[in-house]
């Protein structure tokens, strides 16, 4: 793991076995007219001139109005990190060699994890500006120090963003919010329910009362669904972490990226709320005519935008006297597709929203299971 120095910007690797406390940050990458953001190479060939300018930095844009975006985005980052004790920072624009293929596969394959160890997660909001502070002094306080704001915070177009939600999901410290001129904004524990209202994420697993392992397959694929990548890969590869999954990443295979995501899945777990996709709004299951049936293949869906209307299903509890009388064998994949045994009216799964216990009509299953 490369990590970058917050005092003379210079880059060192750790092992994952031996790593120094340090922050992450976690931002969009920027998508406006004449803004770039830095990379790995770009920061070592322009590191005198960026250490320089590092010395008498200000964090605010209106002390800076010709350093180049990217330039402030890490002089931010490192100034916040080392006025609060820390050494290291982790920037995935520029703690990447993204021209190494093996580096890039090693890190995105990590990248959850490594947002569970840092020390604290840094969110930069560039699209949200603070206008109503209530108070001058940025803490790790459950608090946050905005009356309002709340409705610019979420809209940001970090909640619409495939990466970003592994970052909201995985750290285990503070989770520090600032705005575009990096005022802060609140802690994750303090904007918990706003976050929830706004992403669709229960309050146990964002201040980790919950792990995210408890939520069943088609709920995790659910906060994801709303969410979109620059490269179609990507949205497969960011939820590797969220599904403790590992696999190597072929960018240009497409939409196939996701299909072998949810192999993967398949192959460790029994959860069979990977099925319930393409629902209709009122959680129930469509007829095999419907557009978001038919997206997927057989019984893998095409994207996590299939698993929209699947928020409330959630595994169903057996009774013993069924894990008794019927013993289910596990799904698992043949040269010819998915193995699925399955008894009629007695599916493991059941929607939150519906009263009735749901099971796949009948007819969807015989379409998906053309799989």
């Amino acid at each position: 793991m490369r990590l970058l120095n917050t005092t003379d910007l210079t880059f060192q690797d750790f092992y994952e076995t031996a790593l120094e406390p340090y922050a992450a940050l976690s931002h969009c990458w920027t998508t406006e007219p004449g803004q770039h953001e830095v990379t790995y190479q770009q920061l070592l060939a322009d590191h005198q001139e960026l250490l320089a300018g590092y010395q008498f930095y200000k964090p605010s844009a209106e002390h800076n109005p010709e350093a180049p975006y990217g330039w402030r985005k890490i002089w931010d980052c490192c100034r916040l990190a080392r006025d609060r004790g820390l050494q290291w920072v982790w920037i995935d624009t520029c703690c990447i060699d993204k021209s190494s293929s093996a580096e890039l596969s090693e890190t995105i394959n990590s990248m959850y994890r490594w947002y569970e160890s840092a020390t604290e997660c840094y969110v930069f909001l560039d699209d949200v500006h603070i206008t109503t502070r209530v108070d001058t002094v940025a803490s790790q306080a459950d608090t946050s120090p905005f009356s309002g704001d709340t409705e610019k915070f979420c809209a940001s177009r970090w909640f619409t963003r495939g990466w970003t939600l592994q970052e909201l999901l995985a750290p285990t410290g503070p989770v520090l919010f600032y705005d575009d001129v990096r005022e802060y904004f609140g802690t994750l524990t303090a904007l918990a329910a706003t976050i929830s209202q706004a992403t669709g994420i229960p309050l146990a697993y964002l201040t980790k009362r919950t792990a995210i392992g408890k939520a069943c397959v088609a709920q995790r694929m659910c906060w994801a669904s709303r969410r979109t990548t620059t490269r179609l890969e990507d949205m497969a590869y960011s939820l590797l972490g969220i599904f403790d999954i590992n696999m190597p990443l072929l960018y240009g295979e497409g939409a196939k990226a996701f299909q072998r995501l949810q192999l993967a899945i398949i192959e460790q777990s029994n959860d069979e709320t990977i099925f319930v996709w393409g629902l209709d709004p009122g959680g129930e299951c469509p007829s095999t005519s419907d557009e978001s049936t038919a997206t997927g293949k057989g019984m893998l869906a095409a994207s996590p935008a299939s698993f929209i209307n699947s928020g409330t299903v959630r595994p169903r509890p057996r009774p013993a006297w069924l894990l008794r009388s019927i013993e289910r064998p596990p799904h698992h994949l043949t040269n010819r597709g998915i193995s699925f045994h399955y008894v009629g009216g007695l599916t493991d799964f059941w929607n939150e929203g519906v009263e009735t216990v749901m099971g796949l009509k009948s007819s969807t299953l015989g379409s998906k299971l053309a799989y």
